[in-house]
């Protein structure tokens, strides 16, 4: 059946009112929007490859894995994870003990420049932050360590380890002086001698094949009764691919290969993965019982501005909330201490929720590939390809990874090493999640069709065409498969055929998933919320806020329903629909709606805010 709802009375308005001031505003908005654009991508936007960088590629989002073989028989691994930032941006978070060393790295006095023209120069200046997570063959994390470097043309110059500050900084590779030899200080107290002699290589046999065009480091560090030597190959292209190192603190050896790669375009292996075993994360938005009545603020994180603001539905993960942000960084914080816990950086934004199964977080970037990262500490593991954008969270089942993009394809992967077993084009991009049921997988596209999909081939079983784009995640109740659309209509299908059962035509844009509890079909639109039938799509009740844009899915607890609007946290009695509750939020625009893991609501905010709510249990 059809279900019509009429849109609500307003004043007409005369379409010659203030034409000319009309004009002028949406021209500033449009100016102001542009300025915001530019902005951003001035930030994000790939800086171009210097010379140094062809045997050590450092693009932002660059992701490696070495296998770390000791004397001992030992073996350890270690991921590495690239952010690519202007030396400005840098400054501005390193630790003051760390500011003198980042100055005289990039020959900077702070004394006798103007400001303004300080910070024009800093941003010209290419800067990188290297984190490395070095893990054993159980999976169980050993030690963290950050590495901090600028980057010239013919030069890349670390400056700090940790909290370490090196000066002068330690070339890890140099074109212009083929051999060095000099003195320094760490943290200005203790002495080291450095010497570095290079050599072309011809080519280098690796885990990863084959590469040629190398250059070959050795080095010696030494520093008060500690002595490192290494001899370390890089290739054209990949950079970093061995090194065979010597320290007698403690004494023995170790060899390092890589073993997984994802520099730009290049990508090959993955991690080994101890398998399954960590923890897996359903989430939902419907929980029993209710939430206290009364609701207390217990986080407000403000992430750096260099992120540029949160860009996700946030992901509760025992203690860790995991989200994405517009600088393409994907972040665990720590919900009770409000720590950073890992980093995980990517080649731009992230708009795709984690999806969180066997220890592994999975997520898509808009560097148009679906990566794999540990949630323990956010050691890459693996990424794949696509030919677009991946806007949509990935679905995990049976060991197989759905990930859609907006190249129009949906890919099915090896969850453990991101092998391809098979893809089907939908024709259409695709920026809703997959959902997978059953050995079907169901996903949906912009131009509003729906497929049912084989899992574990791929192959169709049925469609459903609708008018416009699917809008909002897919939602099964029993036998019923609830489906939104951008033209505001919900479509109850048949989940074995795609039979039409009903269609309610709620005429406004829905921008929530459709909840199905106790009968009830709960919706958001734009301004409204609607609780419509189970079985016929028949309005039970409907709640308008002209007041109050609404965002993202609504959290049921019990018969509390609670919503995410631009101006702050609201409850309704979702039995009735009315108004029960409202509660202050950041003061700026909600991402992705609210998310929840039963003990606490989430939400994350374009100004980069990340606030979380508790209550009493009733």
């Amino acid at each position: 059946m059809n279900q019509a709802v009429a849109p609500s009375e307003g004043r007409r308005v005369n379409p010659r009112d203030n034409s000319w001031f009309s004009v002028i505003a949406i021209a500033v908005a449009l100016g102001v929007i542009a300025l915001a654009i530019v902005a951003l991508w001035s930030q994000i936007a790939p800086r171009p490859v210097t010379a140094v960088e062809k045997f050590l590629p450092l693009p932002n989002g660059a992701s490696f894995v070495y296998r770390i073989s000791k004397s001992d028989g030992s073996v350890i691994y270690r991921a590495r994870n690239v952010q690519r930032l202007p030396a400005g941006q840098l400054g501005g978070i390193i630790p003051f003990e760390l500011t003198g060393a980042f100055l005289r790295a990039v020959n900077f006095d702070l004394l006798q420049t103007e400001p303004s023209q300080a910070l024009r120069a800093l941003a010209a200046i290419d800067s990188v932050i290297l984190r490395d997570v070095e893990y054993d063959a159980q999976g169980d994390m050993l030690m963290q360590n950050k590495t901090l470097a600028i980057v010239g043309a013919e030069r890349i110059d670390v400056f700090a380890v940790n909290d370490i500050a090196i000066e002068p900084p330690v070339p890890a590779l140099d074109l212009r002086a083929p051999t060095q030899n000099f003195t320094g200080t760490l943290n200005t107290e203790i002495p080291y001698t450095f010497s570095l002699a290079q050599q072309p290589l011809a080519q280098s046999n690796t885990a990863l094949g084959e590469l040629r065009d190398c250059v070959q480091a050795q080095t010696a560090f030494d520093f008060l009764e500690t002595k490192n030597a290494s001899r370390t190959t890089y290739c054209a292209g990949i950079g970093q691919v061995l090194d065979e190192a010597t320290t007698n603190t403690p004494p023995g050896d170790s060899r390092t290969e890589i073993v997984a790669a994802s520099v730009g375009d290049l990508i090959r292996g993955s991690a080994p993965f101890p398998g399954s075993g960590g923890i897996t994360i359903q989430p939902t938005h419907i929980f029993e019982s209710s939430i206290g009545s009364t609701i207390t603020e217990t986080l407000r994180y403000k992430e750096a501005a260099t992120s540029n603001g949160v860009t996700t539905q946030l992901a509760p993960a025992n203690e860790l909330v995991l989200y994405g942000t517009a600088s393409g960084a994907l972040v665990a914080l720590n919900r009770t201490t409000g720590l950073e816990q890992w980093r995980f950086q990517t080649g731009n934004a992230i708009y795709t929720a984690p999806t969180i199964a066997n220890g592994l977080v999975y997520f898509g970037s808009a560097d148009k590939k679906v990566y794999a990262v540990r949630l323990a500490d956010g050691a890459f593991v693996w990424a794949f390809r696509t030919n677009d954008n991946v806007s949509a969270a990935p679905a995990f089942a049976k060991g197989t990874l759905y990930a859609a993009s907006e190249d129009t394809r949906l890919y099915a992967l090896d969850a453990d090493t991101g092998i391809l077993r098979w893809t089907f084009a939908t024709g259409s991009p695709i920026v809703t999640a997959p959902l997978v049921l059953n050995s079907v997988v169901y996903v949906g596209n912009a131009s509003g069709a729906l497929f049912a999909l084989d899992a574990l081939t791929g192959n169709p079983r049925w469609e459903f065409a609708g008018e416009r784009f699917i809008s909002a995640p897919l939602t099964r109740q029993a036998d019923t498969l609830y489906v939104a659309t951008g033209d505001g209509n919900v479509h109850a299908l048949e989940i074995s055929d795609g039979t039409v059962k009903w269609t309610a035509n709620l005429r406004n844009n829905i921008v929530g998933q459709p909840l199905v509890k106790n009968g009830r079909v709960y919706i958001t639109l734009v301004s409204e919320i609607f609780a419509l039938d189970e079985k016929t799509g028949a309005v039970i009740w409907r709640y308008q806020s002209a007041q109050r844009d609404l965002r993202g899915t609504p959290v049921l607890f019990g018969e509390q329903l609670w919503q995410l609007t631009t101006q702050d946290l609201i409850r309704l009695d979702a039995q009735t629909g009315t108004l029960a509750a409202q509660f202050s939020t950041a003061d700026a625009l909600p991402n992705a709606g609210l998310s929840s893991d039963g003990r606490a609501l989430y939400a994350g905010y374009f100004d980069g805010n990340v606030m979380v709510w508790e209550g009493l249990r009733e």
